[in-house]
């Protein structure tokens, strides 16, 4: 091959990384064949047309941003960009440079993007994992803790809306709900639900102590008896998750609730999985605290009543002397007032 048939085109091509050009309006100019891969687009769908005509509206006005700032600082400089879909956000880091013509003056903007979403994603759930230790640590009230355990959630996965569940004593219903995303009838209506195989997905995941996803609300057998909660709320798709006590009792169950058919996510999953086991020592720390304070209070009972015996033995010892024990009653009334509680 002679050097003259080399086309930059084709060496640009070779790349794995995004490559783009744009010019001063932010009008697309070129891109490489890994670009068009990336967003599953031909040349035609992102030559001669801006960001807001190839991808969403708040997509488009991360990329404009940093545009923007590119060429009034004149500089080079890598940023952290987002593309924002129904599924997740992904993250790009694009270094972005401008392009200069013979006389020095500015044509366009050189941008080359690396999909950095994983890390991204391990960063913020690293973080958010932070926050949540802190507040356990603090010792802030559980319900607390678990509605901003659902927030995260929510704010990183919009399509979703997360349930926690907790059992009663007997393990065998469900208790209690914390879903500050679905609506009152969802908690009023999944109250009492029975704890075995084939009972919506909670039911079976806390039975089976295994997670249940299920694609199709609609059609699967595990949720025709319990239609009546699915479709108030609009809900077609599931992922239940359940949570273990430090002993592996089980406590209850997270859930992801979807309003259309599918399967979660790898990212989906992943949250799933960490912040059910933060919900498992948060759980598990309020049910030791209630039960250290349960064995003072009955430590406490114990040395009063052991006191009230000692008492009563002294009056029984000093019997034969000549002091009245009615004398005494209005003390041991007071006694038995500081055995109360």
């Amino acid at each position: 091959m002679k050097q003259k048939d080399i086309k930059p085109e084709d060496i640009i091509n070779l790349i794995d990384d995004l490559i783009f050009l744009k010019d001063l309006n932010g009008i697309y100019q070129n891109c490489n064949k890994a670009y068009l891969e990336y967003f599953n687009k031909n040349m035609n769908e992102i030559v001669g047309k801006n960001d807001f005509e190839i991808f969403n509206k708040k997509t488009a006005m991360n990329f404009i941003q940093s545009d923007t700032e590119l060429l009034k600082n004149k500089i080079t400089k890598t940023y952290d960009e987002r593309i924002y879909n129904k599924e997740e956000t992904i993250y790009l880091e694009t270094i972005k440079t401008i392009i200069y013509d013979k006389k020095n003056n500015p044509i366009g903007i050189l941008g080359i993007s690396r999909d950095i979403t994983i890390r991204k994603q391990y960063e913020i759930l690293y973080q958010e994992n932070q926050t949540i230790f802190e507040m356990i640590i603090k010792k802030e009230p559980l319900e607390e803790i678990l509605n901003t355990i659902i927030n995260f959630v929510e704010e990183k996965c919009p399509n979703v809306m997360c349930s926690i569940l907790f059992l009663n004593k007997d393990k065998k219903r469900i208790e209690k709900a914390i879903a500050p995303s679905l609506p009152n009838s969802y908690i009023k209506n999944i109250k009492g639900i029975k704890i075995a195989a084939g009972v919506a997905a909670s039911g079976t995941a806390a039975f089976l102590k295994k997670r249940v996803i299920i694609k199709n609300i609609n059609t699967h057998p595990y949720w025709q008896a319990y239609k009546y909660i699915t479709n108030e709320v609009g809900i077609k798709a599931c992922c239940s998750q359940p949570i273990f006590s430090s002993i592996d009792q089980i406590l209850g169950t997270f859930t992801f609730y979807y309003k259309e058919s599918k399967r979660p996510s790898s990212y989906e999953l992943r949250l799933i999985d960490s912040f059910s086991h933060l919900c498992s020592i948060a759980m598990q720390k309020d049910i030791d605290e209630k039960e250290f304070k349960e064995k003072n209070l009955l430590l406490i009972h114990q040395s009063k009543m052991a006191s009230l015996g000692e008492m009563l033995e002294n009056i029984a010892t000093n019997g034969d002397n000549l002091f009245p024990l009615f004398l005494l009653v209005p003390q041991l009334l007071k006694f038995k007032e500081k055995l109360e509680f």
